[in-house]
């Protein structure tokens, strides 16, 4: 049997139809009404946090479980850009793919409301840079949790801990362009 299983885009209309707001529960982060700001450029996403504020943009169902997803990152200002995968319906347990600038780094790491605190379960060196797009792909599949960087593998990590959830754009003290997010559903 051949099949293919099909890209969907997770963006609609011209607006943000089908996204949510939500503040990451960081213990040092400052409630997201300080001057957070998220709209659309055409097939981007474009987040703002000009502050030491954390916050992320939401969307899908705390019921999707194996799946890839694909976006095309842009960091515009700041020093940290995030993607969410797994989320859970009230924001409070997820993990996320973390582009560390300070470090030269790209992390998975998972924040659980329990623990209080972002655990990174693989941290790579990475090299990169303020104003290029990089293309991600996050690939969750059972215990499986992968990031992929301009078609190059970059972790590869094994956790069990969250198996369902929806996607999130995430973003620290930092402006970033999330351009052409799209899903694929494995069943």
């Amino acid at each position: 049997m051949e099949g293919k299983i099909l890209w969907n885009s997770l963006l609609q209309g011209d607006d943000l139809e089908g996204w949510t707001e939500t503040e990451v529960p960081l213990e040092n982060s400052s409630p997201p009404e300080r001057g957070t700001t998220w709209k659309r450029e055409g097939p981007a996403i474009v987040g703002t946090v000009p502050v030491e504020t954390a916050t992320s943009l939401a969307t899908g169902d705390s019921n999707w479980s194996n799946y890839e997803l694909s976006v095309l990152l842009t960091l515009v200002e700041g020093s940290d850009m995030q993607v969410h995968f797994r989320k859970s319906q009230d924001g409070s347990d997820y993990y996320l793919l973390d582009f560390l600038l300070g470090w030269q780094a790209v992390a998975v790491s998972k924040m659980n409301r329990d623990a209080g605190e972002v655990e990174k379960i693989s941290v790579v060196n990475f090299p990169f840079e303020k104003g290029r797009e990089y293309n991600v792909l996050i690939v969750a599949r059972g215990e499986s949790l992968t990031s992929y960087i301009d078609g190059k593998l970059v972790n590869q990590v094994r956790d069990d801990e969250f198996k369902t959830g929806g996607v999130a754009l995430g973003l620290w003290w930092s402006t970033v362009a999330y351009r052409d997010p799209r899903i694929r559903h494995y069943y």
